[in-house]
């Protein structure tokens, strides 16, 4: 099926089937509205495909059927308008982004038909009731110059000459524990460390001995 340029809607009831939809031009709307679990696999912006073997590209809004949906997204993608798991949050529908490599967030649950927001779905959501969080962001790298400094003066400052980096792995750990000013999610700077107060602090531990 191919739609027009203009904006078209495709609608499935009861049993009805197809292999392929092509929205082609204008804001397209898929109503997936067949009585049974439906899994949506979202693998390119506004297109994937669905329970059945029905596939779909230009697809800007999907509308779920009346029972379980699951709507998976591949890593980064998702759609341009309307994501609605049905019409009721008596309904169990889900936003699934565990192939995301990257921070995802919903405003669903709790469930609402209102419209709410969620990554990558320019045109919000409605009957949501469950949230995948994504299940491959990477580790962030240690920065081993800073962590090289750090070290360095942990142990200048206390006169540790003698302790190697994995002797004083405990205290470097408990440095950044007790004393990080920042904590920045969206940067390669995680931390700053007020070593200015710490050491002062410890000096005056040390005078009270």
């Amino acid at each position: 099926m191919i739609g027009s340029t203009g904006a078209d809607t495709f609608n499935f009831t009861g049993t009805g089937s197809a292999d392929v939809i092509q929205g082609d031009g204008g804001n397209n709307t898929l109503n997936y509205s067949l009585a049974q679990d439906n899994t949506w696999n979202i693998t390119v912006d506004d297109g994937g495909n669905v329970t059945g073997g029905l596939s779909f590209t230009g697809i800007q809004n999907i509308t779920g059927g009346p029972q379980s949906d699951e709507f998976i997204f591949l890593d980064q993608k998702g759609l341009t308008g309307l994501l609605s798991g049905g019409s009721a949050c008596s309904e169990t529908n889900t936003l699934n982004y565990a192939a995301y490599t990257t921070v995802a967030t919903s405003s669903m649950p709790p469930c609402s038909g209102i419209t709410g927001t969620a990554t990558n779905i320019t045109g919000g959501i409605k009957f949501i009731t469950n949230f995948g969080e994504p299940g491959n962001i990477p580790a962030t790298p240690i920065d081993a110059a800073l962590t090289n400094q750090i070290n360095s003066m942990i142990i200048t400052s206390f006169g540790f000459y003698e302790y190697t980096f994995e002797n004083n792995y405990n205290l470097f750990f408990e440095v950044i524990g007790f004393w990080i000013d920042r904590v920045d999610e969206t940067s390669d700077v995680f931390f700053t460390i007020d070593f200015d107060r710490f050491f002062k602090e410890e000096r005056e531990k040390i005078n009270d001995l």
